[in-house]
Order: structure tokens, then C-alpha cells, then sequence
């Protein structure tokens, strides 16, 4: 009798185990995050159609999930700008205000100081589920400053991925293992540069609090098909534009502002900043290791993974004020090749060594209205009416 009842507890446990496998393997497929996400502070499920939109975001350090909006954006094939600095500019050829304001189309924005290739690569990666591989529309601007550096700034690196975000890289994300172990080894092994608590331990930490899954509330979300409607850019196909009429008016407004210094560089930054400086400078020599660059061959391996092919800028850094600028050939080589390699389109804005073209930029490296008005015709043309 103690054998059966033995061997009862057996088969009940395994049926346990399988069961538990089976829900697991199913909520992993069908990635329970993009149609709620749960919230400590509610205690119930959000659905994540009512998150409030955005055009721009700064980083996801707030505490009101901001995440959530930017997975939102993603989701629904809102065109989405990841870049750094430039981003927080107010000029207003900036994408996220040029589209938004003068023509009522949206477009979204994220990136500010230090937003590099390894924390684009982990946002991506963290909400990574097949609606969107399908839907995302994506524009990456890249900094060759990015790659005079040792990678991304790992304080920077928790300004964007923060407890929640590592919870769902670890545990739900369906991005494949080498993506995820890629970012896992390159934090871990940086990460007691700040605190002593891993990313695995934060998320460990953040699955403990959120606690034990409510099956039938996720059935009811799942059954009710909360879905998020994906943007439908042909809409917009009919808007006449003049684009020659926009870029000429930019590079007009920017003539205007280099009138104290011959370096075509805004008249209150060189006063502020460069007054004094001994021009042109010298550009560092790049790492001879360049941990940016093997960063943004990752992101480039997981684009090729989505359905729509992004669209990619490279920037300058001001020709006539800085020197050695060749410094800068091998790696920029590298990133044409490899993005003509997966048939990604770049507009290059690079410019060599004494070469100017006036508006491009309006200090060392941010781009001026004119420059903003050529990366805004190639989007339209790329994602909305490609003529």
C-alpha cells in the first residue's frame, strides 16, 4: 500500500512538472508582457494598450515605467529613433518635433548622453517577441565618438535596463541565447565597477516580488485579444512635401549662426566653449580592441532578425575643427561593410578631414537643422513614401 501510495506521489509530482513546463513553454510563446505586464503596485495586470504615448524619452530611469511606453511604441510599428545626445536638441528639425509638429505624423524618439550600441542592443533583446520582429520600424543614429570610447558607460548602461528589464531579458524574453548571454557576460563582467548585486541577482530579485502568476486573470487578458493596432504610415502617402523647398530653408537659417569663428561652428558655443581652444584638435587614437564596434556588430545580428530593415545614420565629427580624422577610417570601414553586407541602408553624413558642408552640424559632433532636414527626408522616404 505505502509502495502505491509512493508511486501515486510520483506520477502526480511529474504531472506537476510537465504541467508547469507546458504553461511556462506556452507563456514564453506567447510572451504574456506584450499584452500585460504586471505592476507591484497595483497588484493586477496592465494592459499595455492604455500605457500613454510619447515622442521623446530622455532614458527609462523615471519611475513610471517608461519602458512600457517605448515597448508600446515598438509594438504598434511607431518609426522609432534610437540615437544619444543629439536627440535632446530643441531645434526644430529634430525628428521627433519635425514629424510630430509641422507633419502630424508620428514618430518617437529615445536616447540621450551615452546611449550606445550595447544598451540598444539589450532594450531590444528585453522586449524581443515576434509582433515585434514584424511591426518595429527603427532608425539608429551612430556617433563615431561611440567607438573612441571603451563601450557603453555601464552607469549609463542602468539609466535603460533597469531590475524590470533584466526580468524580462532573463525570463521572457524569446531573443536568442547568444544575444542574451552576450549582454549577460559583458555587464557581469563590468558591473562590481558600480554595485556589488548582479543583473541576475536584480532580476531573480524582481521575479521573487512579483510572486506567483494569476492563471485565470491571464486567461481572461489572453481570451479578451488585447492586442495593439499597428501604425498604418500610407495614410500619410498623400502629403505634399517639398523637401528641396525644407532643406534649402535649413541650411539658410544655419548661414546665419557661424558669424565670430571660421569653423562653422555655432556662434555661442565657440564663444563658450572653444574661444580659447588651440584648433584644429587632435582626435584620439582608437582602442586597438573596440569594444563598440563588436557591440554594434551584435545589434546589427539581431536586426536581421526583424522584418523590416532599419534605417541607419552615420554622423560626422566637425572636420575643420578637429585633425587626424583618418584615425577614424578602419572602423568606419568596418560599419559600411557590414551594414552593406545585410543590406541596411545608411546615409553617410561623414565628412574628411577639411571638408565643410555648412549646417551639417552646429558644434563639435550635433547635428544643425540642416543635417536634421537630410536625416528627416530619408526617413520619409524610407518608411513612408519611398519615391
Amino acid at each position: 500500500m505505502k509502495k502505491t501510495n509512493f508511486m501515486l506521489h510520483v506520477v502526480a509530482l511529474a504531472i506537476a512538472v510537465i504541467f508547469s513546463a507546458g504553461i511556462n513553454k506556452f507563456l514564453e510563446k506567447y510572451n504574456f508582457a506584450y499584452i500585460n505586464i504586471y505592476s507591484k503596485e497595483k497588484n493586477t495586470y496592465e494592459d499595455i494598450g492604455k500605457i500613454s504615448d510619447f515622442q521623446y524619452l530622455y532614458d527609462l530611469s523615471d519611475k513610471k515605467r517608461s519602458y512600457l511606453k517605448l515597448e508600446k511604441a515598438l509594438l504598434s510599428g511607431k518609426i522609432t529613433i534610437f540615437g544619444s545626445s543629439e536627440l535632446a536638441s530643441s531645434l526644430g528639425n529634430n525628428p521627433h518635433i519635425f514629424f510630430n509638429k509641422e507633419l502630424g505624423i508620428p514618430v518617437n524618439a529615445i536616447g540621450g548622453g551615452g546611449h550606445q550600441s550595447l544598451i540598444m542592443l539589450a532594450e531590444l533583446s528585453s522586449l524581443y517577441n515576434e509582433i515585434l520582429l514584424n511591426n518595429a520600424r527603427l532608425v539608429f543614429l551612430i556617433s563615431p565618438g561611440w567607438f573612441n570610447t571603451e563601450g557603453t558607460n555601464i552607469k549609463r548602461f542602468t539609466d535603460y535596463i533597469n531590475a524590470e528589464l533584466f526580468y524580462r531579458l532573463y525570463y521572457q524574453s524569446s531573443a536568442p541565447k547568444e544575444f542574451k548571454n552576450y549582454i549577460i557576460s559583458n555587464i557581469n563582467r563590468r558591473y562590481d565597477t558600480i554595485m556589488d548585486i548582479t543583473p541576475l541577482s536584480m532580476a531573480y530579485s524582481f521575479k521573487k516580488n512579483i510572486g506567483s502568476i494569476n492563471l485565470a486573470y491571464f486567461f481572461k487578458y489572453l481570451k479578451k485579444n488585447h492586442d495593439i493596432e499597428t501604425h498604418d504610415y500610407s495614410v500619410y502617402e498623400g502629403k505634399k512635401i517639398d523637401w528641396e523647398k525644407i532643406l534649402e530653408n535649413a541650411k539658410i537659417a544655419e548661414i546665419n549662426k557661424y558669424t565670430n569663428n571660421d569653423y562653422y561652428i555655432y556662434d555661442d558655443y565657440f564663444t563658450k566653449y572653444m574661444k580659447y581652444e588651440r584648433l584644429p584638435k587632435h582626435v584620439r587614437r582608437l582602442p586597438l580592441f573596440n569594444q563598440e564596434y563588436d557591440d554594434f556588430e551584435m545589434l546589427i545580428n539581431l536586426l536581421k532578425n526583424f522584418k523590416n530593415r532599419p534605417l541607419f545614420v552615420l554622423w560626422p565629427i566637425h572636420p575643420t575643427a578637429h585633425a587626424k580624422l583618418n584615425r577614424y577610417d578602419e572602423v568606419l570601414n568596418k560599419i559600411r561593410k557590414k551594414l552593406k553586407q545585410e543590406n541596411f541602408e545608411l546615409l553617410d553624413l561623414w565628412m574628411n578631414e577639411g571638408e565643410i558642408e555648412i549646417g551639417v552640424l552646429t558644434d563639435l559632433m550635433h547635428p544643425g537643422e540642416y543635417g536634421w532636414a537630410k536625416v528627416n527626408k530619408e526617413i520619409y522616404k524610407r518608411f513612408i513614401h519611398n519615391n
